[in-house]
């Protein structure tokens, strides 16, 4: 009993809480040139053909979006996010995989708090694998992909927000298909 009161309490807070978000006063004022930039941790899966499935957690999520807002809850970007990490692999420490792209995004505010943003581009597969005596041999493969995140800013300004965001990267080639799937903490300048 105590428990269910302790679950009605807390749902009345989170509610009366994001209430008052949603209510808020726009502080936020949108308009013309925006820059962004993310930083975080990825998880990468991979789909092959003809095995079976895994995941990988990455060392690294960046990104970069550069472009205009047209109305005040909408802006178009050029975006780039790359997502890097370590296949299972008899090549050694030094075996890298990254999963970049590179293309166009609608970004757009429900709120103040609260985004979301898509688009297609272009993606790269790079697999770097270590070599006998330090050379390099690179596997790449590239597409067409498509690329979509949702965000919640906990810092708002008026020119400007500190957000975290999730980031889901759906590339598919000939011998596999990758997901990169970032989360991150991200600057956006407007």
């Amino acid at each position: 009993m105590m428990r269910n009161w302790m679950m009605v309490v807390a749902s009345s807070l989170l509610f009366a809480h994001l209430s008052a978000w949603a209510n808020e006063t726009s502080i936020a004022v949108r308009n013309g040139f925006t820059l962004e930039a993310g930083l975080g941790g990825n998880f990468v899966s991979e789909i092959p053909s003809s095995e079976d499935s895994s995941s990988r957690l990455g060392r690294d999520a960046l990104s970069a979006g550069v472009g205009a807002f047209v109305t005040p809850s909408l802006a178009l970007l050029l975006r780039f996010s790359q997502t890097s990490f370590k296949p299972d692999s008899a090549y050694g420490a030094s075996d890298v995989s990254s999963l970049w792209f590179l293309g166009a995004h609608v970004q757009y505010w429900f709120t103040d708090r609260f985004f979301v943003s898509g688009g297609p581009g272009y993606v790269n597969y790079d697999r770097v694998f270590a070599a006998v005596y330090g050379a390099e041999l690179h596997d790449q493969h590239q597409n067409i992909a498509f690329s979509a995140r949702t965000g919640f800013a906990f810092g708002l300004w008026k020119n400007h927000t500190l957000r975290i965001s999730l980031e889901v990267i759906p590339a598919f080639f000939a011998r596999t298909t990758l997901v990169g799937e970032a989360l991150s903490l991200e600057w956006q300048w407007f």
